[in-house]
């Protein structure tokens, strides 16, 4: 589901029970969000999380290969 929204500072959208995205500034074409989630949940940057899983991936295929040094 993707949700389009036009935003103003101090909008917050909840997603589900426990996240809520916070507008806290704009200026220009940049907006800076506040992001508030319980301590079990992790929040990343797309880009950052999927270096992160592309690392946990590398990790798990040398522990596999009993040939990997």
């Amino acid at each position: 589901m993707t949700l389009e929204h036009t935003c103003c500072i101090g909008d917050t959208i909840q997603i589900g029970n426990g996240i809520r995205v916070t507008v806290l500034v704009i200026r220009g074409q940049q907006m800076k969000l506040g992001i508030l989630a319980p301590k079990d949940v992790d929040v990343h940057r797309h880009e950052l999380y999927q270096r992160i899983q592309a690392e946990k991936s590398a990790t798990r295929s040398e522990k596999s290969d009993p040939l990997s040094i």
